[in-house]
């Protein structure tokens, strides 16, 4: 089974609809306080960088971890993620962009496992 499929089967997915995009992916995982937004669609750093109906389509997407009103990194949050090296690139100081979904795939599972 795929990620987005997975989220979906699981009710962690929430499609709504943004300002800059038409129908973005946005999935909120709540955990110490700290919100995980996952976000794909024209105006995000995703690719392709458009909005598509069918999520499997993205290769990379957009992703921020938000501890009430302030962003935070993944080394602050999840401090023993073993991949956290990997993820360093993408670090843009609030959100991580362009990141493999494979890769946003799992750090869901590593936070899921911890909850």
């Amino acid at each position: 089974m795929n990620f987005i499929e997975y989220l979906k089967e699981n009710n962690d997915l929430d499609l709504y609809t943004h300002p800059s995009c038409l129908r973005p992916l946005n999935h909120i995982l709540v955990k110490k306080g700290i919100r995980f937004s996952i976000q794909a669609g024209y105006g995000m750093y995703c690719t392709p960088r458009k909005t598509l109906v069918d999520l499997t389509g993205y290769t990379s997407m957009e992703f921020a971890l938000i501890d009430g009103d302030d962003f935070v990194s993944v080394e602050s949050a999840f401090p023993n993620y073993p991949r956290l090296g990997e993820l360093e690139p993408y670090f843009e100081g609030s959100v991580y962009a362009y990141v493999p979904v494979e890769l946003i795939e799992d750090l869901y599972f590593h936070i899921r496992e911890g909850i």
